[in-house]
């Protein structure tokens, strides 16, 4: 039953992916690694884990054609498809730095030591430099995560180092620069006071919707690299122009 949700849950993350079109991502993209535009390595590393994942499936539906020992040789590359998409999920998503997203890590992390341990124990000591291979993997991934995430991921300019193409950052940055204006225009409109500078990278997107006759709405959801400032949304009436946009 967890296999078939994880599954599920992998269909679900790519079908959403493309149709979401933050990033320029292609169904080829999906399956086929290191050929994308956007961020080529860490979009490449989930193309592997869910082909890894696609072959697991597939030798499972044709296990007696296959037989056992080609089923069971492709179902250790679960264990290697699990750290690619953790990679793949720090290289690429826009949450890295949440708390939330820290602490689920390291509850899987947990999780899937345990689960490692638990196989590699079993049947002890035969084929014991397999087991100690297998025990000391686990063990250097969590140190080499943790070394690569606070100098690289969890440092600054992450999204520009990742290979994000240039024409995304420049409308990330028009969309920082427009936001914090709107921000602090907002802010002083409606208390009266001093608006507050607030120094942080900012990412998300910006909606245009129709309010009616001459009137539309815009809705900026922002992600701020913040401590004290982790979300922003700020919503605009703003005159439409005819035949599209608004000034």
């Amino acid at each position: 039953m967890s296999t078939l949700l994880a599954v599920m849950f992998v269909q679900l993350h790519v079908v959403t992916t493309l149709l979401d079109g933050f990033a320029p991502i292609g169904v080829l993209d999906v399956v086929i690694p290191f050929r994308s535009a956007y961020r080529p390595v860490w979009l490449g590393l989930g193309a592997v884990a869910f082909d890894l994942v696609a072959a697991v499936t597939i030798t499972s539906l044709i296990r007696q054609r296959v037989g056992y020992r080609g089923w069971r040789a492709t179902h250790w590359l679960a264990y290697v498809s699990w750290p690619l998409a953790l990679l793949h999920s720090y290289g690429t998503g826009t949450d890295p730095k949440a708390h939330w997203m820290l602490v689920l890590t390291g509850l899987c992390l947990v999780v899937v030591l345990a689960a490692v341990v638990t196989r590699v124990s079993t049947g002890w000591p035969t084929h014991l430099p397999m087991r100690l291979s297998a025990l000391g993997a686990a063990a250097l991934f969590p140190l080499g995560l943790v070394a690569w995430l606070l100098p690289g991921l969890l440092g600054s300019g992450w999204a520009a180092r990742a290979g994000t193409p240039a024409a995304q950052l420049a409308s990330a940055r028009a969309t920082t620069t427009a936001s914090g204006r709107a921000s602090a225009s907002a802010s002083h409109a409606a208390s009266g006071s001093h608006a507050v500078v607030v120094s942080a990278r900012f990412q998300g997107r910006v909606r245009q919707h129709q309010l009616g006759p001459g009137a539309a709405v815009v809705d900026i959801s922002l992600t701020v690299d913040d401590p004290s400032l982790r979300y922003v949304h700020i919503r605009i009436e703003v005159p439409a122009i005819p035949g599209g946009g608004w000034r």
